[in-house]
């Protein structure tokens, strides 16, 4: 009923409830009891739909009628519809109401599910950034999409720019991001009055002149000392970064030079370092010899991809959309920005639809009429048909999202004023709000009288800031720079005192882990399916690759089968690859820096992920085996070993997931153990 984007239409529903299906005989079954929501909100519910929906059903419209329910006998007694007007009200004030109630709720009830609806994911952001600023975990569904984020906008303009040098917005949008942080004066004597050079020529040239005008005194308005200096930098990289065209991947082109702009130090989250893999990730899968057959195609694609958020899993607090909502219910329900539009129908090249109750074959279907001729009137009335289906449609989805609330329903919306700021204005007709107005315009009505009598300083929604790497930040000193040469440093490195393996054994641990990476990657299906056999060839030649030699190579071989089949018939081997329990934020062969004591550390955690009861753990996977003496003194000692590597992953992984409790272990699938290091 509330899914016609995936082309559903429920006078389908209608006409089948009515006419049957041919010879089988159909009994419509009307559902009365609502056993989710207490009584208060049952009876809001009834009073405030039966005026807001339509009195009898309309196949042809799409219109159904309300059914009026009850609670069920033993429903709660209390509950909260409460409105919380806004008059002239910003999205980030609006978000900040929002976050207090939430905030109030959890105090009073830690344990109290609150759900956040909202009917477009463009309403979303400023409560998901208060949320995030107030140290409320969430989870969200598919809220953000990746071409929202600012990160990854950067990373499209240095995309375009770095494929068409023409691109003057994608150039400019560049020189203004966080890696260069040019002012708007200095991008005006760049650019402002020259359209017709590329900002890449017109950039080279004003360096030039900026250092011809400092020696000879020259009349025309050179670049601010500090302008000069960011842009100096910032066309170093680019020059160079052109100079390596069609020589690598795109993904690697671009990702190579946002991180020789120093493009990681701009960001805000570490989240958004997830963020820019799932973009690099997807600029690899679009193209075509180092280079984009069309840029448009890039951004279609991002559409589909969503952010990390910094949301957590299993939080108290969601965000979604009314739709993901359908079927779930919560004790606390906030609907916020009901005055927003809800987004009109596109103005489509041909229109068709299929009248209820009318043979299959009898489609109506029409184009518009041509530029300057009347307009057809068959194109007329599908059009005013689609927009009563859709009207109609909202109110159903108004249905779902007000009866998701078990205990307590809260309704945000702002109006405007008129010129003199005496009057309400009537929210917009397409709004959500509209529809609820006979409910709601009393407490507007008091509100505005509150508003009248507060003067309230009001602040612009949109603040010109300008985010940007400081003249003076340097890379921290690393074991290696980027290309790979060795820098004088003190990394600590430190391996444990002594390997029991020989140089086959190390190999059989790669293949092993090797494995168990590309397992992590497979459905649990294909994981159920694996069999050792065949994949006996593939794993005996990889460990040709490593240089096993032939005659220990069909032994070496067996080991690694035996340790993946151990794993897969252990209980806690099938825990750890998420076959008997989800994992959240899965990583195998996870790559981590960061300062430690004063040192650089690099390390390869094998495996990491979040449990159901949101614990982070890292494992460490052992290939050795027990071969003489006591298991448990052999574990003991293993876990001493690499106490104090486990011990650095931890903290390398604590300052970068700083909010979420961890827990390090070593696993031994050819021994079915696992020890737990504290």
């Amino acid at each position: 009923s509330i899914y016609r984007f995936r082309q559903a239409e429920v006078g389908i529903f209608l006409e089948l409830q009515r006419s049957g299906l041919k010879h089988v005989p159909i009994k419509a079954l009307k559902l009365e009891t609502n056993f989710r929501s207490t009584q208060p909100i049952v009876d809001w519910v009834n009073e405030t739909f039966q005026d807001i929906m339509p009195y009898e059903d309309d196949p042809e419209m799409g219109a159904v009628s309300y059914s009026h329910s009850v609670a069920s006998p033993h429903a709660n007694t209390r509950g909260v519809v409460k409105v919380h007007p806004g008059i002239n009200q910003l999205a980030s004030e609006e978000a900040k109401q929002i976050v207090s109630l939430i905030s109030q709720t959890l105090t009073a009830d830690s344990k109290q599910k609150i759900a956040i609806l909202v009917s477009s994911r463009k309403h979303a952001d400023p409560i998901a950034q208060s949320l995030k600023q107030a140290g409320i975990s969430f989870n969200a569904v598919d809220i953000e999409q990746l071409q929202d984020r600012p990160l990854v906008r950067d990373l499209m303009s240095l995309t375009r720019a770095l494929v068409h040098l023409a691109d003057r917005t994608a150039w400019l949008s560049c020189l203004r991001a966080p890696w260069c942080g040019l002012s708007l004066a200095d991008l005006y004597v760049i650019a402002g009055e020259d359209g017709r050079r590329t900002i890449y020529d017109l950039a080279n040239n004003c360096l030039s002149r900026t250092l011809e005008s400092s020696q000879d005194k020259d009349p025309i308005k050179p670049l601010s000392q500090q302008g000069f200096e960011r842009l100096q930098k910032f066309m170093d990289v680019m020059n160079a970064a052109l100079s390596q065209r069609a020589r690598l991947s795109l993904r690697d082109w671009v990702e190579r030079t946002w991180l020789a702009l120093n493009g990681p130090a701009c960001l805000t989250s570490v989240n958004d370092l997830d963020n820019a893999e799932a973009y690099f990730a997807r600029l690899d899968e679009l193209e075509v010899g180092g280079d984009l057959e069309d840029i448009a195609k890039l951004e279609a694609q991002l559409e589909q991809l969503y952010g990390q958020g910094g949301a957590v899993a299993g939080a108290q607090v969601g965000i979604m959309t009314i739709h993901k909502s359908k079927g779930l219910e919560f004790d606390v329900v906030i609907l916020p920005s009901l005055h927003r539009k809800s987004a009109g129908d596109p103005k489509r090249l041909l229109k068709w639809t299929r009248i209820t109750g009318l043979p299959a074959e009898g489609l109506v279907m029409t184009p518009p009429a041509a530029k300057g001729d009347d307009a057809d009137p068959i194109y007329q009335w599908l059009d005013r048909l689609e927009k009563s289906r859709s009207a109609y449609e909202r109110q159903r989805l108004l249905y779902v999202a007000t009866t998701r609330a078990k205990s307590e329903l809260h309704l945000f919306g702002s109006v405007n004023l008129n010129k003199d700021g005496n009057e309400i204005k009537l929210p917009s007709k397409d709004s959500l709000l509209m529809m609820l107005w006979s409910v709601c315009e009393q407490q507007f009505k008091q509100a505005l009288t509150t508003y009248q009598s507060v003067q309230v300083e009001r602040v612009s929604e949109v603040q010109q800031t300008l985010r940007r790497l400081p003249l003076s930040w340097q890379l921290p000193v690393g074991e290696f720079d980027v290309i790979g040469h060795r820098v004088n440093s003190q990394v600590d490195m430190e391996q444990p005192e002594f390997d029991w393996a020989g140089e086959n054994s190390r190999h059989i641990g790669t293949v092993v882990h090797g494995e168990l990476e590309r397992l992590h990657k497979l459905s649990k299906a294909e994981i159920e399916q694996w069999q050792g056999a065949k994949h006996h060839h593939r794993l005996r030649t990889r460990l040709a690759e490593l240089g096993v030699p032939e005659r220990f190579r069909d032994e070496a071989c067996e080991r690694v089968i035996l340790a993946i089949e151990s794993m897969l018939n252990d209980a806690k081997g099938r825990w750890i690859l998420g076959l008997e329990t989800l994992h959240q934020e899965v990583s195998v062969e996870f790559a981590l820096t960061g300062e430690l004591d004063g040192s650089i550390i690099n390390c390869i955690i094998d495996c990491t992920f979040v449990d159901e009861r949101g614990t982070r753990w890292i494992i460490d996977f052992k290939t050795s085996r027990h071969e003489g003496g006591g298991l448990d003194e052999f574990l003991a000692r293993e876990v001493e070993r690499y106490r104090p590597q486990l011990q650095r992953y931890s903290r390398l992984m604590q300052a970068l997931k700083p909010k979420q409790p961890i827990k390090t272990a070593l696993y031994f699938p050819l021994m079915k153990e696992w020890r737990e290091v504290a």
